[in-house]
């Protein structure tokens, strides 16, 4: 299914080639006489279309701009088309919290170390009562004892954004191993550092060694109070209250942050094959075609049916999406990143936001 929505996009050794070239048609091209009106009239048509597709870009980036302006907060965005290179970037060097679109580095990383030997896809992963807590959607309904491969925890980390999936999976890979990996990519404006439990603590102004290290009830009675400041600050967010201080110091640390534009050459680098492998990267960008988190954000204002592999990620104070559209008609591939922080906008205006860009960008490349 897969290399059928990808189509030469991945399958370098086609793109490259010109189809005049595979047809034998380059060489009696090259034997005609031009005048040089011909010449002049092709190299006026040329001229004439590379200045309106900097039109369209140009106008690309202030519709996104304009549709930034409506809300609260700070707003990146990158959107590429990758076989054209065309795109803009707004905030694009600028780092954000990632939230859970942080896993996608992790996926990477976990299919560089299978690709090396360094770990198997079907190693079993025990739940502990030491390595257990409650916000995996899926994983923590099961009892301890559950022992999951790593390929079904890496697709439970992508599809339900699993965050006990995420954290068994980190443990394995470890973080200096996912950061050296994005180093060597050229991807240095990205940093995974701390397990999602960590994240959370934090986030919600808990952090303390001794909290990181809770396990059973006293976790879950944690568990539900977060679940309240949660609601309470989503609450706050809808009347575009003030940010507390425990959400500013999240915001403001550097660990576990990007920035739109590295995030989306990650996700440009996967349709062309470049990630780890020309395999590795068909089947990460198939796990992520299976996205069942926000589908209001990129997919939102889409046609239905289109095609999106994407890593959502979001917080009541952040709303960010991080996926590849498939374009119809064989226009090809477009990357599209929104991260946000300090969004005072309630989470479904912050969801709209992200629907709307990316259909900004979707128009952009299609008509």
């Amino acid at each position: 299914m897969l290399q059928r929505h990808l189509g030469p996009a991945v399958i370098a050794s086609e793109a490259t080639r010109s189809p005049w070239r595979r047809r034998g048609l380059l060489r009696p091209l090259l034997g005609l006489a031009m005048t040089p009106g011909m010449v002049c009239g092709l190299l006026g048509l040329a001229m004439s279309r590379a200045t309106a597709q900097k039109r369209d870009v140009a106008a690309l980036e202030r519709a996104v701009r304009s549709i930034i302006a409506e809300y609260t907060g700070d707003v990146g965005v990158a959107i590429r088309h990758v076989e054209s290179g065309r795109g803009i970037e707004i905030n694009g060097h600028k780092r954000y919290p990632l939230a859970s679109v942080y896993k996608l580095p992790m996926l990477v990383e976990l299919y560089r170390q299978a690709e090396q030997g360094t770990l198997s896809l079907d190693q079993r992963i025990p739940i502990t009562r030491e390595n257990y807590h409650p916000w995996g959607p899926v994983l923590s309904r099961f009892d301890v004892g559950l022992a999951p491969t790593l390929r079904d925890l890496a697709y439970w980390m992508v599809v339900e954004t699993d965050n006990l999936a995420t954290d068994l999976i980190l443990e394995r890979v470890g973080p200096a191993n996912v950061r050296a990996t994005l180093r060597r990519m050229g991807l240095d404006e990205i940093s995974v550092d701390r397990p999602t439990k960590v994240l959370i603590f934090d986030y919600y102004g808990f952090g303390s060694d001794a909290n990181y290290r809770l396990t059973g009830d006293t976790l879950n009675a944690l568990s539900r109070v977060f679940g309240r400041i949660h609601a309470q600050r989503d609450s706050v967010a809808r009347s575009r209250g003030p940010i507390s201080e425990a959400v500013k110091r999240y915001s403001a640390d550097p660990r576990d942050t990007g920035s739109p534009l590295h995030v989306n050459q990650l996700l440009v680098k996967l349709v062309k094959g470049e990630v780890v492998s020309p395999g590795a990267s068909r089947r990460m960008i198939d796990i992520m075609l299976n996205t069942q988190t926000g589908p209001g954000k990129i997919r939102g204002m889409l046609p239905a049916g289109t095609p999106v592999a994407h890593k959502t990620g979001d917080w009541p104070t952040s709303n960010n999406d991080a996926g590849i559209i498939f374009l119809p008609g064989n226009r090809g591939h477009l990357a599209v990143t929104v991260l946000d922080v300090d969004m005072r906008d309630p989470m479904d205006a912050t969801t709209r936001m992200i629907a709307r860009i990316a259909r900004a960008g979707y128009d952009a490349f299609v008509q």
